[in-house]
């Protein structure tokens, strides 16, 4: 009768632990990213891939091992093809697919608080603002200032191109600068003028005063139209207002829930739910974009592009998250590198234990 060995009972063990929490937080990592994929499948895909990457980990140790422990292969024999195959395992269902979900999860866990707080908070404080917004002559007056000044500011920089001493004349330089003109007035189009001018001082001058009329008539129509949008939404207010209230309740109301412990941030499902109020949120300060004063250009820009997403939309997806990591938008925060750390921890463990475990 054959003595137990204890020393292999513990490897096995040791790799099963550590293959449970890589998976599952693998597992919640695709929930979370993919809500439409059920649970069942969550799990199969996680395992199945698992599972794999730890043989494509042996093979790969094996490889340079004088006696290799994998039986199914004479690995001695194809020594080459079993690290190519190895490496490319580990690439396709570890470096691809487990360490970048690990990653994911244990970066969510570490700044989903921060984030709800930071999106809730900024959210409800706009759209608080629209609540008690009132068109008044001083506000129209204020954005048609601030438009004005942006067109000026621009239009001097197309006069200086033209008049440019060593490159003088309507050229793509001042193409560029009337295309930022046509934002700016918010026009379908701005041409380039019939009158080239020459290179003479007078001519030069001649071509600005020209460009300067054109301009000038653009910005009075835009000026009459921030009038009249400000106007109409004023007319809107009953509307807004009720659309804020509701859309504020909404959030206020998940947050209610969450202090009360009745639902939690690991859960796909709660955390889609705050997804949708919020969404919502930013979608009617969007609209009555008018109206609010963003607290800088970052949050001007995230509440009114023309593709919303929400602070904690992008840290429920693993594909977001890493996209924001590796663009350098996480900046010098240094938590998602303690993360890769620690999954990477985790896997060359587990695929140790697992290779031992052969033996």
């Amino acid at each position: 009768m054959g003595q137990t060995n204890y020393l292999k009972i513990l490897w096995i063990v040791l790799y099963l632990f550590f293959a449970a929490i890589s998976c599952i937080v693998t597992e919640e990592s695709i929930h979370l990213s993919f809500p439409t994929y059920s649970v069942p499948m969550c799990w199969i895909i996680t395992i199945g891939f698992y599972i794999i990457a730890s043989l494509g980990g042996s093979l790969l140790i094996d490889s340079f091992a004088r006696k290799p422990v994998i039986s199914f292969i004479d690995v001695k024999r194809h020594r080459t093809a079993c690290l190519t195959i190895g490496a490319l395992i580990l690439l396709f269902f570890w470096l691809v697919f487990s360490m970048p979900t690990n990653t994911h999860t244990f970066l969510y866990h570490n700044q989903i608080d921060k984030t709800i707080s930071e999106d809730i908070t900024s959210t409800n404080n706009y759209l608080n603002q629209l609540k008690v917004a009132k068109v008044t002559e001083e506000k129209i007056a204020l954005e048609q200032g601030k438009v004005s000044n942006e067109v000026h500011a621009k239009a001097l920089e197309l006069y200086e191109e033209i008049k440019n001493a060593i490159v003088p004349g309507d050229g793509p330089k001042a193409a560029e600068i009337r295309n930022s003109l046509k934002d700016l007035l918010h026009a379908t189009s701005f041409e380039k003028l019939s009158y080239n001018g020459g290179t003479s001082k007078a001519e030069r001058e001649r071509l600005c005063d020209l460009y300067r009329a054109k301009i000038e008539g653009m910005l009075k129509v835009r000026l009459a139209e921030i009038r009249d949008n400000y106007i109409n939404l004023d007319k809107m207010r009953p509307v807004y207002v009720a659309e804020a209230t509701t859309r504020e309740d909404n959030i206020k109301a998940w947050e209610a829930a969450r202090q009360q412990g009745k639902v939690d941030v690991s859960d796909a499902d709660n955390i889609r739910d705050l997804q949708k109020r919020l969404s919502d949120g930013y979608a009617t300060i969007k609209n009555y974009k008018d109206f609010v004063v963003f607290s800088d250009d970052a949050d001007r820009t995230r509440y009114t592009a023309p593709v919303q997403a929400t602070r904690i939309e992008r840290l429920i997806s693993v594909l977001d998250t890493w996209w924001d990591f590796l663009t350098g938008k996480f900046g010098a925060n240094f938590a998602m590198i303690f993360c890769i750390f620690i999954a990477v921890l985790v896997d060359l463990a587990a695929f140790i234990f697992f290779y031992l475990a052969q033996k």
